[in-house]
């Protein structure tokens, strides 16, 4: 799942005008600007489901999976649209306070801290436990929320207990966000990852003082203290070595690509299956061939 935003504080009390909020998907994105969203493709590898075509506006926040994109309005509830051969676009009905959705299900925070899942149910993955949760993300087929009390990871699903990913770490963590694998951050700012180690995911940089952590499937990147990106994981497609240098407002990760939003609301991107300058630039939309999935 493609977290819903990331945003870096500043030390000034002045707000400054926000430049928006960019969200992430398989290979499509989405920019929030007061209530409406501009959607399209950036990776021409794609499968059209509709993810790019908003149904309607007036957001307050979205979520982008592969196919599917989310979003919630004023009245804390939700819709979601694009693929939905698993159900994975059949968000329940009710209030929610976040929605993370994923490949082929989703998971969501409803106001009294309790967790939901729909969708694709392959090993548990939307059976979560009962409790209070602060947090909830979900990556390949499992699902992970934060305990409100302990700031402990639950993770439940389809590879937990299984040799071929690495179990989700102890401690007391503040955020989660997945969508390959899944990463957290502590109080500290430190960042500890888990679940499929096939792309390097799960091999965090060390240190503290991270602000914002956002998960893709082949690659993950943070906002360090200097409001950074720092990205690792498999970089086949230069979503490692690619990273611009500078300062970020929000960050956003893909399936292959990440995008970022500067603060003078210039955004860039990079990554992206496909080759030559019209991938990946925000405004050149690409018509999606269909080959990704």
């Amino acid at each position: 799942m493609i977290l819903l935003t990331l945003l870096a504080c500043t030390s000034d009390d002045t707000a400054a005008a926000d430049p928006g909020a960019l969200f992430v998907g398989g290979g499509f994105a989405c920019l929030l600007e007061d209530g409406t969203a501009t959607c399209q493709f950036l990776d021409a590898r794609e499968f059209d489901y509709g993810q790019a075509a908003p149904p309607e506006q007036g957001w307050t926040t979205l979520a982008l999976g592969f196919g599917t994109a989310c979003g919630l309005r004023p009245d804390g509830t939700a819709r979601c649209w694009g693929w939905n051969a698993s159900g994975q676009a059949d968000v329940p009905a009710g209030e929610w306070t976040k929605i993370a959705i994923g490949n082929e299900h989703g998971c969501g925070l409803r106001p009294d801290a309790s967790i939901a899942c729909w969708g694709a149910n392959y090993g548990g993955e939307t059976v979560p436990p009962s409790g209070s949760y602060s947090d909830v993300a979900v990556y390949s087929n499992d699902s992970v929320g934060i305990a409100t009390a302990e700031g402990t990871l639950d993770t439940w699903g389809y590879h937990v207990g299984q040799d071929s990913h690495t179990a989700a770490p102890d401690g007391s963590f503040r955020t989660v966000e997945g969508l390959g694998a899944a990463c957290a951050l502590d109080a500290a700012g430190a960042l500890s990852c888990w679940g499929s180690p096939d792309y390097g995911i799960t091999a965090p940089p060390v240190g503290t003082g991270y602000t914002a952590v956002t998960v893709g499937v082949f690659h993950a990147c943070a906002l360090n203290p200097a409001r950074e990106a720092v990205c690792w994981g498999d970089d086949t497609y230069g979503q490692i070595s690619t990273t611009p240098a500078g300062v970020w407002h929000s960050i956003d990760a893909g399936r292959a690509l990440t995008c970022g939003v500067r603060d003078d609301a210039s955004i860039e991107c990079w990554g992206c299956y496909g080759e030559g300058d019209e991938y990946c630039k925000w405004g050149t939309p690409v018509v999606p061939e269909g080959t990704a999935r």
